[in-house]
């Protein structure tokens, strides 16, 4: 009931798409819900940020953390004190067992505290339960006991709690475990442009955003992660404009405006984020070793985990790119989908989903412009 009041009375665009069907009900009411603590005006500046991504052209971990970015950047200081209130539940202990709790030896070990020191133990414990996993002898089959990754992560847990990975030497032919942990790095977004003045608390905080964990204000940089990381800054102009290269391989910058043009990977309804370890760059059009210099640049190369670069390198899944970060592809039956950054839409009568209007001029430019793919048939259904 209290969903369906936000929506109406103040989410005015989620609601109309509700009504018409376009919207899940599950993605409506978790805007309704995470924009309860804002002001009418703060909520309708985030119903108009958020309701054309709303009808499921992005995937749903994605969509939670648009709104969480546009909660964050439509009440800065709200999101100031909420992340104050949660760095006073930072905590590290042991659960204890609850009586008549049957703990079999086991127990649980919880850790809250900045992100920082989270993602630097996670990247510690993995790496090492890895390594340590590259020691082990080869199994001898499908039942040799060989430890399993969580048991290994555990293992990799204890050998970085003992006090001799870290104050003694190692023996003659031992690894010195200090060697083994990996450097962990953060990949914080940052926006220029002038910050917002209130009235009652003075300048505002900007929002900044770091990969994987979502958004945080510039004060969180300052206070929590200044204390822990050393900063790399790197600017970002003219993601388009980086001049392309004459070779196939392609150079760290190219890769880099890539996934920032591209934070996940090309493909239809894909989810995997562009700079996942599985993502491969792939030259829309053929590389040819006798084709123009530039052919490698942020014009010609679209993130495809190494199943869709098969498909649409060996398959029969078309692609073009008639702007970068914009690639309109279809499918074996002739279907037709257009991908951006705010997700996929069906350009074809058929499909439902689909939000083409906007799009027309993309659908119009391609049949009558050039086409970067020889093979491609020269008409595309948008009717």
């Amino acid at each position: 009931m209290a969903a369906a009041l936000d929506l109406k009375l103040r989410l005015p665009l989620l609601w109309t798409r509700v009504q018409a069907l376009e919207v899940r009900d599950s993605y409506a009411i978790h805007v309704a819900e995470r924009t309860r603590d804002l002001s009418a005006d703060e909520a309708a500046w985030v119903d108009q940020e958020v309701a054309e991504a709303a009808d499921g052209r992005i995937p749903w971990t994605h969509f939670e953390t648009l709104v969480t970015g546009k909660v964050a950047a439509a009440a800065p200081e709200l999101a100031k004190e909420k992340e104050e209130r949660a760095a006073a539940a930072t905590y590290a202990r042991a659960l204890r067992p609850r009586a008549g709790d049957e703990t079999h030896g086991m127990g649980t070990f919880v850790v809250r505290g900045p992100l920082p020191v989270i993602e630097a133990l996670e990247t510690a414990v993995t790496t090492l339960a890895h390594r340590l996993q590259d020691h082990l002898p080869e199994p001898a089959g499908p039942d040799d006991g060989t430890p399993s990754i969580d048991q290994l992560r555990v293992q990799a847990i204890a050998l970085l709690a003992s006090p001799t990975v870290t104050d003694q030497a190692p023996a003659d032919g031992e690894v010195d475990l200090r060697d083994l942990l990996p450097a962990v790095e953060l990949t914080v977004h940052l926006y220029g442009g002038a910050r917002q003045v209130s009235p009652e608390h003075g300048e505002l905080d900007r929002v900044a955003r770091i990969d994987v964990w979502g958004p945080v204000t510039e004060s969180w940089l300052r206070d929590v992660l200044g204390r822990y990381a050393r900063f790399v800054v790197r600017p970002v102009l003219d993601l388009e404009g980086l001049a392309p290269v004459e070779a196939y391989e392609i150079p760290q910058r190219h890769r880099r405006a890539v996934q920032q043009i591209s934070p996940t990977e090309a493909f239809p309804w894909g989810t995997t984020r562009s700079t996942g370890p599985t993502i491969q760059l792939d030259h829309v059009v053929p590389w040819d070793p006798h084709g123009p210099p530039d052919q490698t640049g942020t014009h010609n190369l679209s993130p495809l985990s190494t199943l869709h670069h098969r498909l649409e390198t060996h398959g029969a899944w078309q692609s073009a790119m008639p702007w970068p970060g914009v690639h309109l592809w279809r499918d074996p039956h002739g279907l037709v989908y257009l991908h951006d950054t705010s997700g996929t839409r069906g350009l074809d009568k058929h499909d439902n989903r689909r939000a083409e209007r906007p799009y027309t001029a993309v659908v119009q430019w391609y049949e009558t412009g050039p086409i970067p793919v020889p093979d491609l048939p020269t008409t595309w259904s948008a009717a």
